[in-house]
């Protein structure tokens, strides 16, 4: 028997809702459905006024037909902190109309704030995927949200082990609201073979091995947004890879080289309380590094630097790397703090 397409409204809730009391934030909601469970952190601190859970998937990955709809309520003045355990691996479809679902919907009340925070989704060969995430922020709401994706193995010296964008589909749809559901930004990103052409999805990523997106909105997060103004002005990708193009000889040459020699970060201030920060990278570790050096502040918070336990050189933070971006956080740090 075929399996059926499934489709967002079949799949059952999980729910997470965090509310503020006795000053601090707790969980007083929480359920969970197949292929998904929440688990809460044992390791309670309440000292520091965040939650965090993590949203687990069982047997390591999703298969064609899986989906997940999470139902996250952040109320106000709490805080919430939403991560995984590990990259989600999405693996192959059958038949490219089954697809693996996902969709969040997040509701963040007056001054709350939600920090999504999930390691990349790593995309195997013949995968499909939809994933569709709208967030409702109310009067002074703060959001972190990352969602990147990678592919599957890349292993250039056996053709049985290079999985580089060797998909079928991934479909992507990110809404945020205000509180007069007024929409505030949209991401929309449809990513496939063109079938009439030569073109792959590998080509059309420049060979990169991830890429993603980081957003940060409120007032919880004006001191990331404020050390990432220094990039608002840099070259744009095209400009640089004009450049380099312009001293290669070869086309796929000068793209790996664009891209293995050092990440792309786009930053972009969309208004007083938004920032969108762009990123693609031919190395996972580099672009986990990058992004720890990003969101390093929310130590304080959470008592832990995000991600900080996914890079392979953690016991040497903080990095000496000869990235620009990171040497100009750096740089920007020194000049705040009089060094």
């Amino acid at each position: 028997m075929k399996r059926q397409k499934v489709h967002h409204e079949d799949i059952p809730k999980s729910i997470v809702q965090v509310r503020r009391v006795n000053e601090r934030s707790m969980i007083t909601r929480i359920k969970s459905q197949y292929p998904l469970r929440f688990m809460p952190q044992a390791d309670l601190n309440h000292a520091y006024n965040c939650i965090i859970v993590y949203a687990l998937g069982y047997g390591g990955g999703m298969v064609q037909g899986d989906g997940t709809n999470m139902e996250i309520l952040v109320d106000d003045n709490a805080c919430l902190c939403l991560r995984t355990q590990g990259a989600t691996k999405i693996y192959k479809s059958g038949l490219p109309e089954i697809v693996t679902n996902q969709k969040v919907t997040t509701t963040i009340s007056t001054n709350g704030f939600m920090i999504y925070t999930p390691d990349h989704t790593s995309l195997y060969k013949n995968s499909t995927y939809h994933q569709e995430q709208l967030y409702k922020l109310q009067e002074n709401a703060s959001l972190i949200h990352i969602d990147w994706f990678s592919c599957g193995r890349n292993d250039q010296n056996d053709v049985n082990k290079n999985e580089l964008w060797n998909i079928n589909k991934l479909i992507t749809r990110l809404s945020i609201e205000d509180s007069n559901q007024k929409k505030i930004l949209c991401e929309n990103l449809d990513l496939e073979a063109n079938s009439n052409s030569n073109i792959s999805v590998a080509d059309k990523l420049g060979n990169a091995t991830i890429f993603g997106i980081l957003i940060l909105i409120g007032p919880k997060t004006v001191t990331l947004r404020n050390r990432l103004k220094i990039f608002t002005e840099r070259q744009s990708f095209h400009q640089r890879r004009e450049e380099i193009n312009a001293i290669t000889q070869h086309r796929h040459e000068s793209i790996n080289a664009f891209f293995y020699k050092e990440p792309l970060v786009s930053v972009s201030n969309l208004s007083e309380d938004l920032t969108v920060v762009r990123f693609a990278s031919g190395s996972i570790d580099d672009m986990y590094k990058i992004i720890i050096e990003t969101l390093f502040p929310l130590e304080s918070m959470l008592n832990y630097i995000p991600y900080i336990d996914k890079c392979h050189e953690m016991e040497q933070y903080p990095f000496q790397c000869d990235n620009s971006f990171i040497q100009a956080l750096k740089a920007h740090d020194n000049q705040v703090n009089g060094n």
